[in-house]
């Protein structure tokens, strides 16, 4: 029997409750005259089996209201540019238990992320690179002082990675953005995955268009990840790209769910701030070290920025690295 809507539930619970009301209750006589499922009639009188409808499980730590409450205050908040992290959709959470004078009932760290796949559950970021810039070294040297790299033609200038991960351990192919206004040939003199997004901004950082423009690739790569019912969970910091208009109506429409993380907390609760981008730091700057000793400095260019990242990345983003990066976070299961 159809139970879906309010009003046939009511009406339901009207026939129990005429059934009964009498002493000796002719259950099939009462199915045939309201057109009532006679097993479910019997289960509701005879088992007293509550509708599930009706039941809460016993797990849950919040009631009926205050999960109604926290879901409009979530939704406010989203619908002014302020969607709020996990970490704080769990305080406000355990401030309602305490308010409700339940302080020793806490929701856990991952509370508000129970019931998501690991697969829907994202982290963007972006990391920056100086091209030519090395590692501090010791040397031998009868002078004082530190070893010098041989600058490069174009050192110091600023190249932007955008990754993404899955708590699942899935990869997103990177954004990778120069400094400039126009894409030049003899920057592609290594061969890199056709995948590859590259963009060019004034200054090398990400800007609001680069960001919408990831936000529609993002949705393009994931779409066929996600089943019946599902929403996409994409966890990013407080960067102004990610929070302008463009960005997050793009995300609603393709039923994304943004999430961002507290400022100044980024290092210890996002997953790509670990050891994936702390091991992109550091074989780049040992590079560029090899580079001004063997090579003059004269490879310190974005062709062998792009040739040395095509080498390395696959190193710090192992599927087992990334689950564990999300874990450590308390962001996944």
């Amino acid at each position: 029997m159809p139970d879906s809507t309010e009003t046939e539930v009511s009406r339901v619970n009207e026939v129990v409750q005429f059934a009964r009301s009498k002493k000796t209750p002719n259950l099939r006589a009462t199915s045939r005259k309201f057109g009532v499922n006679y097993n479910l009639l019997w289960r509701r009188v005879k088992r007293n089996i509550r509708p599930k409808t009706e039941v809460k499980p016993s797990n849950y730590t919040l009631n009926v209201y205050q999960e109604k409450a926290l879901g409009y205050w979530i939704k406010t908040l989203d619908a002014s540019f302020l969607p709020p992290t996990p970490a704080i959709i769990e305080h406000w959470a355990n401030a309602t238990l305490a308010r409700s004078k339940t302080p020793d009932r806490t929701v856990g760290k991952d509370w508000a992320l129970e019931g998501v796949n690991p697969r829907n559950i994202y982290n963007f970021d972006e990391t920056g690179f100086q091209i030519g810039q090395g590692r501090t070294r010791r040397v031998f040297s009868s002078q004082s002082g530190k070893a010098s790299d041989l600058p490069g033609v174009e050192y110091g200038e600023r190249v932007t990675v955008a990754e993404c991960i899955a708590a699942d351990g899935w990869r997103m192919q990177p954004l990778v953005i120069f400094k400039g206004q126009h894409h030049m040939e003899s920057w592609y003199n290594h061969p890199i995955p056709d995948e590859w997004i590259t963009a060019t901004a004034e200054k090398g950082y990400i800007i609001d268009k680069l960001a919408v423009r990831w936000m529609e690739e993002f949705d393009r790569e994931t779409r066929d990840r996600v089943k019946n019912g599902e929403q996409r969970i994409l966890l990013v910091d407080g960067c102004g790209s990610h929070l302008t208009f463009e960005f997050l109506d793009t995300a609603t429409k393709a039923g994304i769910k943004i999430f961002g993380f507290p400022p100044n907390r980024t290092n210890y609760l996002q997953p790509l701030d670990g050891k994936p981008f702390q091991a992109y730091k550091a074989y780049f700057k040992t590079q560029n070290n090899l580079i001004s000793q063997w090579g003059g400095g004269l490879l310190a260019s974005k062709s062998s920025f792009l040739n040395d990242l095509y080498q390395f990345r696959d190193s710090p983003y192992t599927p087992n690295v990334s689950k564990c990066l999300f874990r450590a976070r308390n962001l996944s299961s």
